[in-house]
């Protein structure tokens, strides 16, 4: 069973910080530039704690991760940051126009009981170990957890939105942010009622979820747990618990943006000719036009674009990855962002996976793809359809991990909303 449970969430004062200026996108999207300007942005913007720059003569007593804790301890002691009182869940939306249409993403903030893939808890997505061992040091030192995993369940009675859209009282924050082009309104709630307390924990308690975003920090806090129980820790403690955000898939809110793949070389000159012993392969004009054929496809379908050509990829036969992968769940198997790195990349390329951390980028805007090839940066792009939740629900629970980078969850949770402090 999925065990959550309100927290004592630690949170900006509002009455020493701008909000909207304090908050900053998950860490794993920000650029170098883009935190700089979050620097400047705010003396108390969260990516200082969350995603610290690195400066010259940085050794084992200072660096960012020290930096991180001290500032934290600074902040507190000054009253930037403030210690709820009692035990809350709470209650985010952020609305949003995506594509002409106005959408509205719900959820309730809370803490998870952390336990090991597989049983209540599945992810859908490989990790590096590079990331882990960034957000486990940043763990270590500020023995906190800075931003909310993003999680995925299933209610098809809605149960806790109709309970927090009844609760009284005048949300914790309001504001806007501009995010890659669109406005997002972002609101906070508490829901601290002995009524809202039982009920997320029973309506949370027989259910399974997947995690949408967040892998890394997920592991994180398994890995933290173990060395914590290491030193002695026994019993239940605050580091069996993370802090994550769980959204019900029975809403229109959750948007999942495909991820491009961009290849820097290695691209064979023959690569069609190749790909047409697995594929249907169709010529396309110009790149609207495969835009076009993609979105509109009912089939599942890979656009290639090399600059001077585009072309629309349909598999000519599942049967095709059911003999190219014994081992995995077919629904594994039939994923576009599978047949790509499987089939495409790996087989037909021969980029392995150790190559394509080097030869393959990721990017999520069309219009940034396509300029990347034609101007040289990049050699070839593959256009993927998004997923659908259900296709990656199915997959989570059927024990499958996708390629890194097969998903984008849109919008982004923000980071600074609250913190879970476990000491």
């Amino acid at each position: 069973m999925v065990k959550v449970k309100s927290l004592k969430a630690l949170r900006y004062n509002p009455h020493r910080v701008d909000i909207e200026k304090v908050m900053a996108p998950p860490y794993d999207i920000i650029s170098g530039e883009e935190r700089k300007k979050l620097y400047i942005t705010s003396v108390c913007n969260i990516v200082r704690i969350d995603y610290g720059e690195e400066e010259l003569g940085d050794s084992k007593i200072n660096n960012k991760y020290t930096r991180a804790r001290k500032l934290l301890e600074k902040w507190i002691e000054e009253g930037i940051f403030i210690q709820e009182s009692m035990p809350c869940f709470y209650y985010y939306t952020q609305e949003y126009t995506f594509r002409g249409s106005i959408k509205k993403l719900s959820g309730f903030i809370g803490l998870l009981k952390i336990e090991e893939f597989g049983e209540n808890v599945f992810p859908h997505e490989e990790t590096l170990s590079q990331p882990k061992k960034d957000r486990l040091e940043l763990m270590r030192h500020t023995r906190s957890n800075i931003s909310p995993i993003y999680t995925v369940y299933q209610d098809g009675e809605r149960r806790i939105e109709r309970l927090a859209e009844k609760e009284d009282g005048r949300p914790l924050y309001e504001f806007y942010e501009d995010f890659s082009g669109v406005r997002i309104k972002h609101t906070l709630w508490k829901l601290c009622s002995e009524e809202a307390l039982r009920k997320i924990s029973d309506v949370m308690i027989d259910k399974k979820i997947f995690i949408a975003d967040g892998h890394h920090r997920y592991e994180t806090a398994l890995a933290y747990r173990m060395e914590r129980k290491r030193e002695g820790d026994v019993g239940e403690t605050p580091y069996d618990y993370v802090l994550t955000f769980f959204a019900n898939m029975k809403q229109e809110g959750i948007t999942i943006i495909p991820a491009h793949r961009l290849l820097k070389s290695m691209v064979r000159e023959d690569f069609i000719e190749r790909a047409s012993e697995y594929f249907e392969i169709e010529e396309v004009t110009n790149k609207e036009g495969l835009i076009r054929k993609i979105d509109s496809s009912k089939s599942k379908v890979i656009g290639f674009f090399s600059g001077d050509r585009a072309y629309l990829l349909k598999l000519r036969n599942s049967s095709i990855m059911d003999e190219l992968i014994k081992d995995k769940p077919k629904v594994w198997k039939n994923l576009n962002v599978v047949v790509l790195h499987s089939l495409i990349i790996e087989k037909i390329l021969g980029i392995d996976k150790k190559k394509a951390e080097k030869f393959v980028s990721y990017e999520i805007d069309i219009d940034k793809t396509f300029k990347a090839v034609n101007a040289g940066k990049a050699k070839a792009a593959f256009f993927l359809k998004p997923l659908a939740l259900e296709e990656i629900r199915d997959v989570a629970f059927a024990g499958g991990k996708m390629p890194g980078k097969a998903t984008y969850f849109f919008p982004k949770l923000l980071t600074g909303l609250m913190l879970y402090k476990m000491d």
